[in-house]
């Protein structure tokens, strides 16, 4: 992705488990109450829920199972927002620049 070229920012897809118990601290809880961009520095860009894709999703979007999150950030941010999700996490796929 020549956008992220020389720079220290990547993409990563995280894609959430669609078990309900595995989700569970993150379901049906809004990315304002999460707080997942304060407390970790990375930019939730767009989430997938199904076919329907949101772009700049607001504070107000609810996260649910089986859900994807697009997130940029630097390695260190992208790896706290992998440890505030935690057991919610069924796959991660990075995108880095060239």
């Amino acid at each position: 992705m020549d956008l992220l070229s020389g720079s220290e920012f990547e993409i990563e897809e995280f894609r959430l488990s669609r078990d309900p118990f595995l989700v569970g601290h993150l379901a049906s809880k809004s990315l304002s109450e999460l707080q997942l961009g304060r407390r970790s520095g990375a930019m939730v860009l767009a989430i997938r829920d199904g076919s329907s894709l949101k772009g700049n999703p607001s504070g107000e979007e609810r996260l649910g199972p089986g859900q994807l999150l697009v997130v940029m950030g630097s390695q260190k941010q992208l790896e706290l927002f992998r440890n505030l999700l935690g057991d919610a996490i069924d796959t991660i796929e990075t995108m880095r620049g060239t």
